[in-house]
């Protein structure tokens, strides 16, 4: 075999480095510590892998080879052996489970893989790590060899054993002593003496099982008393079966006369469909149009629930604008009240009585609803104004936080001169329920505290705004006067980190943060803080990196 070129990726601490070797013999040669040692270390590790024990409490090779800081080390070695050219591709990743190994031996000729599921050093070399290492190399030992003694002796170790460090005659004064261990010379002890001493009691043992055998021919009497309840009990076995039998017949004969009456009705039946046949002219409805009825059906009780539902909507928040107006004697501009639609209707949504709105606790807080026991907070903006309103309640009160979110959205501007109301447009963006994990971030202290329940809301609403931004429409940086639901959609709850994977749609095996937003449309400081949130509460966990990027995926059940 001849090594022609080496490749290291990264291996204890050198990384990127190329040897190119001459044929014949090649001399590298350095100062201390400079990677001569680590050049032999790579070449084995190629060949026969890294051990992933550790001797004594000592590092393990994989972990000696791990650079510092660094979570693989590998690279690849070219060689050439019995007339084909080889290459040695081997890599061992550091994860969180421990380590991960790869390999991959190729013709550089056909550029196929061969020797799968072999070793390359074992298959190339035909000797196995431990001879490799006692003949390829001449360690360094504590001291030098000295006056060629030492070194003959290595020799002629290495000749008759395959290891410098075993001497022969160690060898034989060890069988010597092993032979005393089997017999000692005057006969008395011994390995071999104890085992004639074990057969003389297995002997005597013997003899008394042999004398309690009488006992088991005493036992045979009772098996023949057993063997006859054995032949009673099947003549009673076959009388059972006979009843069984007749009891089957029995069941044949009623099943028979049931099927008789069942007959007579579908006679009776029959009639009866030619009746309304004749009756209704020759028309017979078949299942397509029974089909067809219970489909319109269908949709009539569903579009029946739909104007209910809208019906509803209707009237909660016209009892919401009413109690909103009652409060509220002037408006601060066109449209825009102090209590917005969307939050007076979810008050009346979540709870009818109007005595639980807007009640001064002993606190100094308002809270939005107040039953007596559970404050229900509506929170439709930022929720870093609510975390300091968390820190007074959540110790005192269970509290529900509601998060609207809209789901479909129809806008409608209006003329801040005028007043008039151009046609309503619905906008193409179609909310979910992921869109509640950015806002998480401002109480992520006290996300899940057990006085805390938190619900995210989908609502089909109405949009006004005011044209009175900037441009030529006036539509950017405009002004939002009001949002008025007509619709609610789906909701999650959110008490216990668990929770999370409700608002989150289907996710690959692995994943980027990059493809994360794309997946839940986020970009930027929401998309950092949707990670934060769900790195920290472990709905997904980090498993590595890809180029620059971590690696994650969904946190197993």
């Amino acid at each position: 075999m001849r090594i022609e070129k080496i490749y290291m990726e990264s291996f204890m601490g050198k990384k990127d480095i190329t040897l190119t070797l001459a044929p014949g013999v090649n001399i590298l040669e350095g100062d201390n510590e400079s990677g001569k040692t680590t050049v032999a270390d790579f070449i084995r590790f190629m060949l026969y892998g890294a051990s992933s024990k550790g001797i004594g409490g000592a590092l393990s090779e994989r972990q000696r080879f791990l650079g510092f800081g660094e979570s693989a080390f590998g690279g690849y070695m070219e060689l050439s052996a019995r007339g084909t050219r080889y290459r040695i591709d081997r890599r061992i990743t550091a994860t969180a489970a421990g380590f991960r190994e790869s390999l991959q031996v190729s013709d550089l000729a056909t550029k196929t893989q061969v020797l799968k599921g072999e070793n390359a050093g074992d298959a190339l070399l035909g000797v196995p790590e431990t001879v490799f290492s006692r003949t390829a190399y001449i360690t360094q030992a504590d001291g030098a060899y000295s006056g060629g003694e030492e070194l003959g002796a290595a020799i002629e170790n290495l000749l008759f054993s395959a290891d410098e460090t075993v001497s022969t005659e160690k060898a034989v004064k060890k069988l010597d002593a092993l032979r005393v261990s089997l017999l000692h010379k005057n006969g008395k002890g011994g390995q071999l003496f104890d085992l004639a001493a074990e057969r003389e009691a297995i002997s005597a043992r013997l003899e008394k099982a042999l004398t309690d055998n009488s006992e088991i021919i005493a036992k045979e009497g009772s098996l023949a008393d057993t063997r006859r309840r054995i032949e009673d009990n099947k003549t009673e076995y076959s009388r059972t079966k006979k009843l069984c039998e007749l009891y089957d017949s029995y069941l044949a004969h009623t099943r028979f006369e049931k099927l008789d009456a069942v007959n007579a009705r579908l006679a009776e039946l029959d009639a009866a469909d030619a009746a309304l046949l004749e009756r209704f002219g020759g028309f017979a409805p078949d299942g397509e149009y029974l089909g067809r009825l219970r489909q319109a059906a269908e949709n009539v009780t569903a579009e029946e629930a739909r104007v209910a539902l809208a019906e509803q909507s209707l009237r909660t928040a016209t009892a919401a604008r009413a109690a909103a107006e009652k409060r509220q004697k002037t408006r601060e501009s066109i449209g825009r009240l102090r209590e917005k639609t969307l939050h007076a209707t979810l008050k009346f949504f979540l709870d009818p009585d109007e005595g639980h709105h807007e009640v001064p606790l002993p606190e100094g807080p308002v809270a939005d609803i107040f039953d007596g026991e559970r404050v229900t907070e509506i929170q439709n903006g930022n929720f870093s104004a609510l975390r300091p309103k968390l820190e007074v309640l959540l110790p005192r009160y269970p509290v529900t936080v509601v998060l609207p979110l809209p789901r479909q959205k129809t806008l409608v501007w209006i003329d801040p001169a005028t007043g008039e109301e151009l046609p309503p447009r619905r906008s193409p963006r179609t909310g979910r329920l992921s869109d509640a994990l950015p806002p998480l971030i401002f109480i992520k202290n006290q996300l899940f505290h057990e006085h805390l329940t938190l619900r995210v809301q989908l609502l089909d609403v109405i949009e006004y705004r005011l044209r009175d931004g900037w441009g030529n429409d006036g539509r950017r940086g405009a002004h939002r006067l009001d949002r008025v639901p007509i619709a609610v959609g789906d909701a999650a709850t959110l008490s216990a980190p668990a929770d999370l994977a409700a608002l989150l749609p289907p996710l690959p095996e692995t994943f980027t943060a990059a493809e994360l937003g794309r997946s839940l449309k986020l970009t930027g400081r929401n998309l950092s803080a949707t990670i934060n949130i769900l790195y920290t509460f472990h709905a997904i966990e980090r498993i590595g990196k890809q180029k620059n990027a971590y690696l994650y995926a969904p946190a197993k059940p």
